[in-house]
């Protein structure tokens, strides 16, 4: 698979929930799929491939609501 294909390929298939998506994204660093990722503090992931960092337009949920006053 290409580096961009597995972008996309990660994007399609991680869970929304961010603690069930670190599980996810820790499982295919061990299968060594990807080499790392990032989670920003808006919740959008940025994925590691084959050395290049890739910043995706998925974005995942805490699970938590931020109130603005």
């Amino acid at each position: 698979m290409s580096d961009e294909n597995v972008v996309e390929w990660v994007k399609q298939n991680v869970p929304q929930n961010v603690e069930e998506a670190v599980d996810f994204l820790d499982e295919l660093i061990e299968k060594g799929k990807i080499d790392d990722y990032d989670i920003d503090a808006d919740g959008r992931l940025k994925l590691k491939v084959n050395g290049v960092w890739t910043a995706t337009d998925k974005y995942l949920d805490f699970g938590i609501k931020i109130k603005r006053r």
